[in-house]
C-alpha cells in the first residue's frame, strides 16, 4: 500500500520540515510514500475563512480524488482514536486489498465541508487544535508509531 501525504502549502518552519522529513523517511522503511505540496491560495482581503475554504473547495476536491484510494482528511470534528486504536484502524487499511491510502492536512483556514464529504473517514489527532504544520508533524509520528506497533517493534513503549 501507498502513502499519500496531501499538504496545503509549504512547511515554513525549518524544524517542523526537518521533523517531516525525518518521519517520512522513516515510514519508506515499510511503504512507499508521497508527499504533494498543494498550492497555498491567499483569502481576499475582504473574504472570511468560511467563504476562502469554499473558494479552495474545487482545488483540494480534484486533489483527492485524483487516485482511487482510500481518502482521509484531518479535521478537528473528525473521529479520534487511542494511539493502539489507531494501530488497529490503520492495520485494517492495510489488509483491505486498496492501493493506497491519502491524507489531506488543510492549511490555516481548515477545509470547507464540500472537501470533508470526499472523505472516507474523517480524522482529528486531538480536540486541541494545532498549526497545520504541526498536525503534518503528529499525524506522520502517529503513523510511524502504528507501523511499529503493527510489526511488534520496541518504538512505542
Amino acid at each position: 500500500m501507498r502513502l499519500i501525504f496531501l499538504f496545503v502549502g509549504k512547511t515554513r518552519n525549518g524544524l517542523r520540515q526537518a521533523e517531516i522529513d525525518d518521519y517520512l523517511q522513516r515510514l519508506r522503511r515499510y511503504l512507499p510514500v508521497e508527499r504533494r505540496e498543494l498550492k497555498e491560495m491567499k483569502p481576499g482581503s475582504r473574504e472570511d475563512p468560511r467563504q476562502f475554504c469554499r473558494r479552495q473547495a474545487p482545488q483540494l476536491i480534484q486533489a483527492m480524488n485524483r487516485d482511487d484510494v482510500f481518502k482521509i482528511v484531518l479535521t478537528e470534528r473528525g473521529k479520534t482514536f487511542t494511539t493502539h486504536g489507531f494501530a488497529e484502524f490503520f492495520s485494517r487499511q492495510l489488509e483491505s486489498g486498496r492501493s493506497g491510502m491519502s491524507f489531506l492536512v488543510g492549511g490555516p483556514y481548515g477545509l470547507a465541508d464540500e472537501v470533508l464529504e470526499q472523505a472516507d473517514v474523517r480524522l482529528s489527532l486531538s480536540p486541541l487544535t494545532f498549526t497545520h504544520e504541526m498536525a503534518r508533524v503528529l499525524l506522520l509520528e502517529q503513523l510511524y508509531r502504528a507501523l511499529t506497533i503493527i510489526r511488534g517493534e520496541p518504538y512505542h513503549y
